[in-house]
């Protein structure tokens, strides 16, 4: 038979840059539930899925100035010192906000420039007081990894300042751009542009059969005009700024990585492209197609247009994904760790599709279509809250916790639903 054993409405995921937190709207608690409008959240459901982290950092100079010290990086490390986000030091002070997952068990602040390193005793919201002084690592063979550190200042084989505009990077050459690029950029076997600076490209080649690189650094700025076509071994990190005025294709071995903000008015993920995201990814005016890979620890919004996972399509969601007039689509695999928001439109799961929700997840829609799908909820609780018309078909099924909250109209058009 067909099973609501509890009903949970009324609650929102909020998604900031990097950052998930959950929070509750007005909600009480109730366990006798007989109908649709008894069926409230419980007061004890939790929804922390993570370790949610912000840090008011004040720096102490140590033997360096403040001067020296502005403008520099400060990381976030975990217990493997390995680097969880970067932030910038601006008037001796830094700002971090991030979620954690639930397994990590020691934080560092780490300051390359002085190599400072201290432990923080606590997780959640704090202020903390740093010394920009090096730190004895006596005994310790462990190394840092600083991802998320582009700089202009090293690992420069040559340094563009002025307005330029044409660029070519050479075989294996790294091209720094603190100045201003207005046209062309041709990137040859193994080469990488850093963009420091603001590149304006109106066309760009990749010549030979080895990788090519771009990097955007934190105050860097790429605008490309027109299509951005990322085929074979190109590979794009944003750490900053990109607005692209024509669409972006991610190609056969090519990836694009973002880690703060990107503006695009169409995207489509294919065969053996890779989209990552963990800052704000924009989808202005059409739609977003995946067809390999798309993994979200961010928000991504599409405006306008639809978000499809196609057949060969791998979604992972670990922060928040929101369509604001049109209809989320799932023809692949799902993974839905945190929340799905669509607005107007109708979520859509069809047949032959892979679709799992982790614990504390939660979709959010106006319409629910659901077609001969599995649904497989891997944690405690998860939820998919409907606004307005859910049809269910023939086929559909649920292995683990699910509950659905319907507002307003159910069409069943099966025999039975029973978990699996």
């Amino acid at each position: 038979m067909f099973n609501f054993k509890r009903l949970l409405l009324s609650v929102a995921v909020l998604g900031m840059l990097s950052s998930c937190v959950k929070e509750y709207e007005a909600t009480t608690s109730s366990d006798d539930v007989k109908v649709f409008t008894d069926l409230k959240v419980s007061k004890d459901f939790n929804w922390m899925l993570s370790k949610q982290t912000q840090l008011a950092i004040n720096v102490l100079p140590g033997s360096k100035t403040a001067q020296e010290l502005e403008g520099k990086s400060i990381s976030l490390l975990d217990e493997n010192y390995a680097t969880i986000t970067v932030a910038s030091i601006h008037d001796s002070k830094a700002e971090i906000s991030t979620n954690l997952p639930v397994e990590v068990s020691k934080l560092y602040l780490f300051i390359p420039f002085t190599g400072s390193l201290q432990e923080l005793n606590s997780f959640g919201v704090q202020s903390i007081t740093m010394n920009a002084v090096p730190t004895n690592f006596t005994g310790s063979t462990k190394q840092f990894r600083t991802v998320g550190r582009v700089t202009c200042t090293s690992g420069c084989s040559r340094t563009i300042s002025n307005t330029v505009n044409d660029i070519t990077v050479s075989n294996n050459e790294t091209v720094c751009l603190t100045g201003t690029l207005n046209g062309n950029l041709t990137i040859k076997n193994g080469g990488k542009l850093r963009i420091c600076g603001t590149a304006k490209i109106t066309n760009f080649n990749v010549n030979g059969n080895l990788e090519a690189y771009i990097e955007v650094s934190e105050n860097g700025t790429l605008e490309y005009n027109g299509h951005l076509n990322l085929n074979t071994k190109t590979y794009v990190t944003n750490y900053g700024t990109v607005n692209i005025s024509g669409g972006l294709n991610i190609n056969n071995i090519a990836s694009f990585t973002n880690y703060k903000t990107t503006n695009v008015p169409t995207v489509n993920i294919n065969s053996g492209g890779k989209l990552e995201t963990s800052g704000e990814f924009n989808v202005k005016d059409g739609d977003l197609n995946n067809n390999n890979i798309l993994n979200n620890n961010g928000t991504i919004k599409v405006d306008k247009g639809r978000f499809t996972n196609n057949s060969s399509g791998t979604l992972v969601n670990n922060c928040k994904i929101e369509v604001a007039t049109s209809d989320f689509t799932n023809n692949g695999t799902f993974y839905n760790n945190s929340y799905l928001k669509v607005n107007n439109g109708t979520y859509i799961l069809n047949s032959s599709t892979n679709n799992y929700y982790g614990s504390a997840s939660q979709v959010s829609t106006k319409h629910f279509t659901w077609n001969s799908a599995k649904i497989t909820a891997t944690g405690d609780k998860s939820l998919i809250k409907v606004a307005d018309k859910t049809v269910i078909n023939s086929g559909a099924s649920v292995a683990g916790a699910l509950d659905v909250a319907i507002t307003m109209v159910l069409k069943l058009n099966i025999q039975a639903l029973d978990p699996m």
